[in-house]
Order: structure tokens, then C-alpha cells, then sequence
């Protein structure tokens, strides 16, 4: 994600930090899956994006929410 901290945003920018993050999971964590990847600009401030990730561990039938901003 650092990659994407000075970028300017645009539509493909949310794209690209999806495809990203999902690629990256299937390699460092194979047992994590991703639901769903949401995005949102973060209290008025345009120059933040809001990253919001849902995922499972079916192994141990955990699933969870990440929040972050960018």
C-alpha cells in the first residue's frame, strides 16, 4: 500500500489496491479468504481513503473486519 500513498486518486486506484491485497494474501496467508473489499473517502478529507476488508479463516471458522485509512 505504500505504493499508493502520494498517488492521485482515481478509479483505477481502487481497483489496483484490490487486486493487490488479494494477490498478496493468496501468497503470505493461503488460508485467509477475502469477502469483500470496500473503499471510502474518510470524514471530509479528501485526501485520505478509507479501506475496509472483510475476510474469513474457515480452519477455525473466524470472520472479521479490517478498517484502515490510506
Amino acid at each position: 500500500l505504500n505504493r499508493y500513498l502520494f498517488e492521485n486518486y482515481g478509479q483505477d486506484v481502487e481497483g489496483n489496491i484490490n487486486k493487490k491485497i488479494r494477490e498478496q494474501v493468496q501468497i503470505y496467508l493461503p488460508v485467509v479468504k477475502i469477502g469483500q473489499i470496500s473503499f471510502g473517502t474518510a470524514d471530509q478529507d479528501n485526501n485520505r481513503l478509507g479501506v475496509r476488508v472483510s475476510y474469513s479463516i474457515p480452519n477455525i471458522g473466524a470472520r472479521e473486519i479490517l478498517e484502515f485509512t490510506i
